[in-house]
């Protein structure tokens, strides 16, 4: 048979707020808390079908009044001890019904009551288990320092088995109810802001928990509690609810649980609503920079649209969304922050970014990738005496105008052919047929270099012919090749002043359909004085090979002599002028393409030719 509860209203009213006199004349907000004296009062106003009231000699009965004062979020029941960890506790004084308690400030907050028959101590109800007779709560409330007076109504329910009175109801069974409600909760995603109708067949506590949650029979797990409301009272998780944190719910599952007034936890609810609040960026910035070009050291200011991360990058670099392939990238610098290319930058390399056009890149916190700036940094190294990138002509563009010029600028059969470059762009390096080249503006005089680092971007498949690179004739000054005659394989060739020749070669052929970037090096005072340089590694060299003399001969052939020896890319010849009409060498031409020639007038360190390689690698 059923047992139908008998249930009490017990009015508690709470009198003016006062701060103890004890502690002093403290400022209410200099404080999170509020020492409040709460006058029990007991009116027996009863919600049973009889309308009957709890007798005052019932409720005389009973000795020991536990007080609590709790987050409205907790759920009563009649198990007093769980709420040990109450903001706080307290005995009321039966002489004259009043207990104080301290109540923090703007919080949302419940009191809850327990009632016993003996006269126990704090310590007494929480060191054994003492039989409770009625247990209730009021309703959610907050306080803060304007508040006065407040009444609240607490609910009492009578423990089944305990108690006298019978004033109110009837037992129609007497036994325990030991059945969970239902729960159940509107399904809908939540976005922004939003409402979700929590309903559950009995009357008791409703809970919204994260799926990720695990909820046991005592609820210790339960987290994510959105608030108390229940039987179809819309649950608003709008950041605004007071019910909830600051920010709202936290993204993420929640369903809905159910406890009723004896304690039984339902099952998780079937539906289940969704917060996903958090909205995600999908906005690339904007990235710009100073249109600017640097021989020395100077500024470049970077500038992006959203904090984040900037980048200058080479335009001969490929930049993919995931930045596998960024190089170059040396600073973190955005929002109008200089970026200094000096060589003394401790972002850089020792001697600074090396030659190129760069442009800005900018990554925003969500990791939006921009395009690439509409301006660009132009960075030259002051050695650099001649630089063909071949943007579709044959021009030097380190500023010295040694221009190139195709074949003879006649015959168009002596003219290389524009050709995509290592990054795929199209018209961006010269391939050459084996006899056609490109004829240099620009000479060496006797013993006039020092020192000189020429590199390349080379790619041929051809493994018989002779190949020259670059050369301004080995017999009067140098050359380089990928097979020369005298080496098998990539050739460093160098004559000094005293007309002494001396080659150096490589023991790898590099002819194998793939872009290579090959560099010579000479420095005449360096015991280590000639090098060759393969995809940033050294992979030949030679100690005193020229004892210390400058490289450059008057001589051609060691008979005539002449003030000015021309060079050629593509070609081993030798000419006296720049006429495009070379001499000689008749069966050097390349077979295959050639990018980025550049001469420099000193001997570039290890680090920086690596640098190099790896800022233009495809």
């Amino acid at each position: 048979m059923g047992f139908r509860r008998k249930l009490r209203w017990l009015i508690l009213v709470l009198m003016p707020l006062l701060l103890f006199t004890g502690c002093g004349d403290l400022e209410p907000d200099m404080k999170d808390t509020r020492t409040v004296i709460l006058n029990m009062d007991f009116h027996g106003k009863s919600s049973s079908r009889s309308s009957s009231s709890v007798s005052e000699s019932e409720l005389s009965q009973y000795s020991t009044h536990l007080i609590l004062a709790l987050p409205s979020r907790e759920y009563l029941t009649s198990s007093y001890k769980n709420f040990h960890s109450s903001f706080a506790q307290g005995l009321m004084n039966t002489a004259d019904k009043k207990v104080s308690l301290e109540i923090p400030l703007n919080t949302q907050m419940k009191i809850f009551a327990f009632l016993f028959k003996e006269n126990y101590s704090m310590f007494e109800l929480f060191s054994g288990v003492r039989e409770v007779g009625y247990y209730g709560k009021s309703q959610s409330f907050s306080i803060g320092t304007q508040t006065n007076n407040l009444s609240l109504g607490i609910t009492l329910i009578q423990v089944p088995g305990t108690g006298t009175d019978t004033g109110g109801g009837t037992d129609t069974g007497g036994g325990t109810d030991n059945t969970a409600p239902t729960a159940s909760v509107t399904a809908v995603t939540i976005t922004t802001s939003g409402n979700a109708v929590v309903r559950s067949t009995e009357t008791g506590t409703a809970y919204l928990v994260k799926t990720t949650v695990s909820v046991s029979n005592n609820l210790t797990s339960i987290t994510g509690a959105a608030g108390s409301q229940w039987n179809s009272v819309a649950i608003i998780l709008a950041n605004t609810d007071t019910n909830l944190p600051a920010t709202g719910l936290a993204d993420g599952i929640y369903k809905v649980y159910a406890v009723d007034a004896a304690g039984n936890l339902s099952s998780a609810s079937s539906n289940s609503v969704t917060v996903a609040t958090t909205v995600l960026d999908s906005t690339a910035p904007t990235a710009s920079v100073t249109a600017v070009t640097i021989t020395s050291s100077d500024n470049a200011t970077v500038r992006s649209t959203e904090t984040g991360t900037a980048y200058l990058v080479n335009t001969d670099v490929t930049v993919n969304n995931n930045l596998v392939n960024i190089n170059g990238a040396y600073d973190n610098q955005t929002n109008s922050v200089a970026i200094i290319l000096a060589n003394t930058d401790t972002n850089l390399p020792a001697t600074g970014l090396v030659t190129g056009t760069y442009k800005a890149y900018a990554i925003d916190a969500a990791g939006n990738l921009s395009s690439a700036s509409s301006n660009s940094v132009t960075v030259m190294d002051p050695s650099l005496e001649a630089f063909y990138p071949f943007n579709g002509n044959a021009n030097d563009e380190s500023g010295n105008s040694y221009h190139g010029q195709l074949g003879d600028n006649v015959d168009i059969s002596t003219f290389p052919a524009l050709t995509a470059d290592r990054h795929n762009n199209a018209a961006k390096a010269y391939i050459f047929d084996g006899d056609d080249y490109i004829a240099l503006k620009k000479s060496v005089t006797a013993n006039s270099i020092s020192q000189i680092t020429v590199c390349a971007w080379v790619l041929s498949t051809d493994n018989t012919s002779k190949k020259f690179i670059i050369s301004f004739d080995r017999s009067e000054s140098y050359r380089l090749a990928l097979k020369d005659g005298v080496n098998t394989y990539v050739g460093w060739d160098t004559t000094d002043s005293d007309n002494n020749t001396k080659d150096l070669g490589t023991t790898d052929s590099y002819e194998d359909g793939i872009w290579h970037h090959i560099c010579g090096w000479f420095n005449s005072s360096s015991t280590e004085d000639k090098k060759i340089f393969v995809d940033g590694e050294k992979v030949a060299s030679d100690n005193n090979s020229h004892s210390g003399k400058y490289l450059g001969t008057s001589k051609i052939r060691g008979t005539a002599t002449v003030a000015e020896h021309y060079g050629f890319i593509g070609w081993g010849s030798e000419a006296s002028s720049f006429d495009g009409n070379g001499t000689v060498h008749q069966n050097d031409f390349m077979i295959g393409k050639i990018d980025d020639v550049r001469i420099y007038s000193r001997s570039l360190s290890d680090e920086e030719i690596s640098a190099l390689y790896l800022s233009e690698k495809p």
